[in-house]
């Protein structure tokens, strides 16, 4: 095998690149996160530009496509485009109300055989010496009644609706110093 001064600065520039980064790996990381924000965004741009292209090209064929009127041929691809827009919005206003009180029921029936499945699991975790000692230890019991498993559930899906409601989607930094 022939080394000649070519390959050794390929593979001198190569070591080189992964010493950058390893030694700069939060800002490489901190980069891509930024770059897949930006990148999602764009994607979800094209993807509705897609749909309501198809949808408007479906609209402007089968509105008066023959009319000799300047001011429908000036106001029909606007037209076209609100129609496109509404269309777009009632088909994802139906399928949430399709989805959502299956949706609904689904976490309902979840919720209501959760007590016997934890009560299941406890029992099996006390049978362990070592684990109940622990539980002991730290006071984990079970709650007994519905009333309050009930108060346990809306409390989590009060912190769960109040923590969705205030979230703001992460801000996202790059660090090109190293630690």
């Amino acid at each position: 095998m022939n080394i000649d001064k070519k390959t050794c600065i390929n593979i001198g520039i190569v070591t080189f690149l992964l010493y950058l980064a390893i030694h700069y790996w939060d800002g490489l990381v901190g980069l891509f996160n930024l770059f897949l924000a930006a990148a999602g965004t764009l994607i979800n741009g094209a993807i509705i530009a897609y749909v309501l292209n198809i949808l408007m090209r479906f609209y402007e064929r089968h509105m008066a496509p023959n009319t000799k009127k300047k001011v429908w041929n000036a106001m029909r691809r606007p037209v076209c485009m609100a129609l496109a827009f509404l269309t777009l919005v009632a088909v994802i206003v139906a399928l949430i109300q399709i989805i959502l009180p299956q949706l609904i029921s689904c976490v309902q029936v979840l919720l209501s055989s959760l007590p016997g499945v934890l009560r299941q699991m406890y029992d099996k975790l006390m049978e362990n010496p070592t684990i109940a000692a622990l539980m002991v230890d730290y006071n984990l019991v079970l709650p007994a009644t519905e009333q309050e498993w009930r108060r346990i559930c809306s409390s989590t899906a009060r912190a769960m609706s109040s923590t969705r409601q205030s979230a703001s989607p992460p801000r996202l930094s790059a660090r090109f110093s190293p630690s």
